[in-house]
């Protein structure tokens, strides 16, 4: 009892806490020492370097490199501080690095300085390392992520490009572990860096295209491609909580050495992949983080940064524009006191809040938008609205009203209606006599007063219907000013937001109703919230309405207070980066539909000065705005139609496009390399997400393998205790000599620079497609709906051709041709050898020929159902139909006759060997003839039927003179004839070796025209021509008419057809052709959405000698094309042509030519003086 008395009673062990403030000693119970340590004294009061959260804000860790320790937090609803769950110290981690992810189930994955599997994974609830098991364990991983539906990613790059899925196990019971199964592989192609967001989305960067590819891990779709300008390297990535807007902070490092330099910060919308916004920052500003705050309700760009004395700046702007940065300071100083680190995420700030870890979740200010006018100063306008469910609420309510009684009504109302914004105020006068008059006021922070919005501050709305409608009574419904201070407007002729634009004064922003402009009529149905509302951005107005009643009067009519609101509407759309990012395909369709030429060349020269910097002496293009362009690519086919001179202009502005941003030649231009030197070859590599094969994992084995056989000989050959070695002795002296000797005797020979293709999504096929649709009824792309010639003039189509048939073109021809060798072959033996083999055999073979045939005979018939009519009118078609048809007819009849006609056989024979030899129409030396030869016969077709009508009509009249009279006279050898009638007459026809009468028939008699035609005019006897005048002169005017004039006229048509016809262009044009069956009738609906086949954006080298000479001709006005390619400053540069000597001596030539026309002038008029 004593015992246990005393043992009871015995007081617990302490240990000492030395407070740094109070220098006092503080016992704790040795059971808490661990716990509350951690609490007071994370990482050992070593400083904390990184703060990551869970993809739903259930935990955070925390990390200090000092210390090397990683700390769990809860983050419990309703209170501010995190609470304390676990630690992992040093000594439980190999070689640790830095904490990685966290996820929601209390794990967390710390990166390791480790060669392989360069990371561990920690449960924290009981320290315990679940095993993941990697297919190979030597994968070095890039970066790690936990996703919101509990994956795990990772993305490796050793000893191959691919990504790893793990999904956790549910445990059955509390004390059960959670496992990790390994669900998923992809494959990847090359990448520099790699980002994954908490959505499961993958974001490569390449640093060879400077692209920024954002894939679906679940669906393996390309979400977006985000081009970003050449040198920049992405350094953050972050994305919005509904994932559609991508921010990138990009440096700048130039080649000489890797420090980076300038900063910028890129905007992109995830929809399409364009560039909303950029900005710069000096190189002496180094940003720390960005991040998107306030989701819809006002949404800003918070960037933080510091500069070369460490004083951190924090900006907000507005994401669409990045223009006008507003100082955020204020931001941070609401009673609690942040220190760094911290994070924010969903609008909330976890970190150091005064002191402890905590989370802060009034970062974001009620009453957001006041708070940014009123506190921040932030005046810049508010894209995302807050109130669209509201603008939905209105609309809805006023479906259902059912009298107008509660409208606005012109006849009764006779007052103003104020609505009053935070900076704009409008007012709506409704007077008598059918008009509404709107007024805009903006407020005055110096005066704090309203005064008239710059520009036409005061504008009549009513609209001119005509007759019937302008009769009707026209209402206001409702009124709402928006967050954004634009007037939210519902009428009985529909939705409209006006808006105040800078210098422009009051202006319609949106339009959305019915070509009736009639409440009653009006159909707001497809306007539901949950597919249109819901969205960042509105859905699009009606352009088709806008457009077609552009010339809609608004106001008095024949009064200088007379609007035209759609057209302004049309026109300000057309010509704001905002509208065409978000709605410049839909316009452009809009107006292709509405046939308003016009407005498409403006809308075209909109997308193309984004781009293109109109007289800059360096370069004149920004490749992170290149995605613009699709909005013109889109309507190539109907610009080929429509306004061919426009497509020209475009094709030639855009010949020579490098996507530099440095123009030193240094930079641009590369050193050759033997196997990939080739002129108007791809540069780079493209992505493309799928499912690891065994395939796959064994060339990755077989690879890894290679490279370690390599590391062990480059070992070896500076060891000197090693044996002899065959690899190492090929290597030092063979292939080193070898390439120094190719470098230096090619490098002025094959220098090359990179061009870029300037037609984003040319060659791509939409995402969503029917499968069952697809297979038999492709839909194409732009690409084969623009096969033109004027297109392959210019090498940018060349590059493209050159790409597509090195990715996959050369593939899918070769099978084919390997098809169709061995239906050729198979028919071919089978009539050849038909007496030397067995019967056996023979079938085998007819077999084979009637397999295969019916193989091609599917592909010809997916042509004619791609396209009846075209397929029927173009003869080059029903030619490969008849080759196809004639061997599998024949091998029919032959397997179920045991025998066939011989013409049969040679018929099929000769057209299936014939068209055996226009498989060579690809390879260039030879299919460059072939391409020769089928264009000439195209243009030279119409001549030939006009002589075949000729010929038929002097057969006729052959026949007429010199058919037999009887009917035993057209029998052959044992022809004879016998009295006056028949020896005279008959006589005159007869064929002196084989008494045969040749024009018994008009088949004959066409053959025997022909004949003569060549100059054999034995089948006419001299008799005939002697007692026959008319005979006579008949032969000689055919002679005359045919042999002398047609025939000379025709060889000299066809001399000055070959001389006119580019043969290099016509070969281009049938390899297009070619590319273009491959894709719609061989290949699968999923295959074309391949994107490393198929990609949005191309880059290609060509050689600066073949450039060279290339601008020479350019510039001595020796192009041969419909308008000269356009030579910026920045490519005369490159290949060192002398611009300015050039420009001289053109200057030079103008002004002898206005001295010259001065001169003529001066000598006209003294004439006039001296008469």
């Amino acid at each position: 009892m004593e015992s246990s008395t005393s043992s009871s009673t015995k007081p617990k062990p302490t240990f000492q806490l030395q407070s740094q403030d109070e220098h006092k000693i503080v016992h704790v119970p040795s059971s808490r020492h661990s716990r509350r340590l951690s609490i007071e004294r994370p990482h050992n009061g070593k400083p904390i370097s990184k703060i990551i959260c869970s993809p739903k804000m259930k935990y955070a860790g925390t990390w200090s490199n000092d210390d090397k320790s990683v700390i769990l937090w809860s983050i419990v609803t309703g209170q501010q501080r995190l609470k304390y769950e676990n630690e992992i110290s040093r000594t439980s981690i190999t070689e640790p690095n830095t904490l990685s992810a966290v996820s929601d189930n209390m794990h967390v994955v710390i990166k390791t300085n480790s060669y392989h599997l360069n990371f561990e994974m920690f449960e924290m609830m009981n320290k315990q390392k679940p095993s993941l098991r990697f297919p190979n364990s030597r994968n070095v991983i890039d970066r790690s992520e936990f996703t919101r539906n509990g994956d795990f990613v990772t993305v490796s790059s050793f000893p191959s490009y691919r990504a790893f899925i793990f999904t956790p196990t549910t445990p059955s019971d509390s004390t059960s572990e959670i496992e990790w199964i390994l669900t998923s592989m992809l494959e990847l192609s090359y990448f520099s860096d790699s980002f994954i967001t908490i959505y499961g989305n993958l974001i490569l960067f390449n640093d060879k295209t400077f692209q920024l590819i954002n894939w679906n891990i679940e669906t393996l779709k390309l979400q977006t491609n985000c081009p970003i300008d050449w040198s920049y390297v992405p350094d953050l990535v972050e994305v919005t909580e509904d994932e559609e807007l991508l921010g990138i902070c990009a440096k700048n490092y130039t080649e000489q050495d890797d420090e980076p330099g300038t900063s910028r910060i890129y905007v992109y919308s995830t929809m399409n992949g364009m560039n909303l916004a950029t900005y710069d920052y000096d190189s002496s500003i180094s940003i720390d983080k960005i991040y998107f705050i306030a989701h819809e309700i006002g949404e800003r760009l918070l960037v933080i940064s510091h500069n070369t004395e460490n004083e951190i700046t924090r900006d907000l702007f507005d994401p669409y524009t990045l223009e006008n940065p507003v100082n955020a300071e204020n931001l941070f100083e609401n009673g609690v006191t942040i220190q760094n680190p911290y994070i924010i995420k969903f609008s909330q700030v976890i970190g150091l809040i005064d002191g402890s870890i905590s989370i802060y979740r009034e970062f974001i200010r009620n009453n957001w938008v006041d708070y940014l006018r009123g506190q921040l100063n932030d005046y810049n306008k508010l894209f995302t609205l807050y109130d669209r469910k509201a603008m939905y609420e209105m609309i809805k309510k006023a479906m259902n009203i059912e009298s107008y009684g509660s409208r606005y009504n012109i006849d009764h109302l006779e007052q103003e209606e104020t609505y009053k914004g935070r900076l704009l105020k409008w007012v709506l006068d409704c007077q008598f006599l059918k008009s509404f008059i709107l007024k805009a006021f903006h407020f005055n922070h110096e005066g704090n007063e309203w005064l008239p919005v710059q520009g036409k501050s005061q504008r009549n709305i009513f609209p001119n219907f005509n007759s019937e409608i302008q009769n009707r009574p026209q209402y206001i419904i409702q009124c709402k000013i928006l967050d954004n201070d634009d007037l939210f407007m519902i009428t009985t002729f529909g939705v409209l937001i006006w808006t105040v634009i800078p210098d422009k004064g009051i202006r319609l922003l949106y339009y959305w109703g019915n070509e009736d402009f009639y409440y009653q009529e009006l159909t707001y149905t497809k306007l539901s919230y949950s597919d249109t509302f819901a969205k960042r951005i509105l859905p699009p107005p009606e352009f088709d309405i806008v457009i077609k009643f552009k010339e809609l009067s608004f106001g008095p009519e024949g009064s200088k207070d007379v609007s035209y609101f759609f057209k302004e509407l049309i026109e300000d759309y057309i010509t704001n980066k905002f509208s065409i990012i978000y709605y410049g395909s839909i316009i452009m369709n809009s107006l292709v539909k509405m046939n308003a030429d016009l407005m498409i060349e403006k809308l075209c020269e909109s997308c193309f000065e984004f781009n293109f910097k109109p007289n800059s002496d360096i370069n004149n293009i920004s490749t992170s705005n290149i995605q613009l362009l699709s909005i013109i690519v889109q309507i190539f086919p109907e610009l080929l139609q429509k306004d061919p001179n426009y497509l020209a202009g475009f094709l030639s502005r855009t010949a020579f496009v490098i996507p530099f941003i440095d123009q030193s030649p240094l930079r641009v231009r590369e050193k050759p390399s033997i196997f990939h030197s080739s002129h108007l070859y791809q540069h780079g590599t493209y992505n493309y997400l799928s499912k690891t094969s065994i395939i796959n994992i064994f060339i990755s084995r077989i690879y890894e393998r290679w490279k370690h056989f390599q590391y062990d000989q480059y070992k070896h050959r500076f060891d000197n205790n090693k044996n002899f070695s065959i690899y190492s002795f090929i290597e030092t002296y063979i292939i080193i000599p070898f390439q120094n000797w190719y470098d230096y005797y090619n490098f002025d020979k094959n220098i090359t620079i990179k061009l870029l293709l300037p037609l984003p999504k040319f060659i791509s096929y939409p995402e969503s497609y029917n499968t069952w649709s697809e297979l038999w009824n492709p839909l194409p792309s732009n690409f084969i709906r623009s096969i033109d010639g004027e297109l392959y003039k210019y090498w940018n189509c060349e590059a493209l051709l050159n790409f597509k048939w090195n990715t996959y073109g050369r593939k899918y021809y070769l099978t084919i041709w390997l098809f169709y060798t061995i239906l050729l072959g198979c028919f071919t033996m089978a009539a050849t050898k038909s007496n030397a083999i067995s019967l056996n055999s023979l079938t085998s073979l007819l077999q084979a020929t009637f397999i295969f045939g019916i193989w091609h005979l599917m592909i010809e018939f997916k042509k004619f159902t791609y396209s009846p009519l075209n397929y029927i009118t173009d003869f080059w078609n029903l030619c490969d139909f008849c080759v196809i048809l004639f061997p599998v007819i024949t091998s029919i009849l032959w397997l179920q006759n045991g025998s066939v006609s011989t013409w049969l056989l040679a018929a099929s024979s000769l057209l299936l060997e014939l068209k055996f030899i226009l498989f060579f129409r690809t390879i260039e030396p030879i299919g460059i003839y072939i391409a020769l030869i089928i264009s000439v016969a195209k243009r030279i077709l119409v001549f030939l039927i006009i002589m075949g009508f000729i010929i038929t009509a002097f057969a006729h009249s052959f026949l007429l003179l010199l058919r037999p009279t009887s009917d035993i006279s057209s029998e052959g050898p044992s022809y004879s004839a016998t009295g006056m009638n028949g020896v005279e007459e008959n006589d005159q026809s007869v064929n002196a070796d084989n008494n045969y009468n040749i024009f018994s028939t008009l088949g004959d008699a066409i053959f025997a025209t022909y004949m003569m035609l060549i100059g054999n005019f034995t089948s006419i006897s001299q008799s005939a021509l002697r007692y026959n005048p008319f005979l006579t002169f008949l032969v000689v005017s055919f002679s005359f008419f045919t042999i002398l004039y047609l025939l000379n006229l025709f060889i000299g048509i066809l001399s000055k057809m070959i001389n006119e016809t580019n043969y290099e262009e016509s070969f281009l044009i049938h390899k297009a052709k070619v590319l273009a069956e491959i894709e719609l009738f061989y290949m699968l609906p999923h295959q074309r959405r391949k994107k490393n086949w198929f990609p949005e954006i191309i880059f290609y080298t060509v050689h600066v000698n073949k450039l060279r000479n290339l601008v020479r001709i350019i510039q001595n006005d020796k192009w041969n094309g419909f308008e000269k390619p356009y030579l910026s400053p920045a490519i005369l540069k490159v290949i060192k042509v002398e611009y300015d000597n050039f420009s001289k001596n053109k200057q030079v030539e103008i002004e002898i030519g206005e001295i010259k026309e001065l001169i003529m002038r001066l000598r006209d008029d003294v004439g006039e003086i001296d008469e």
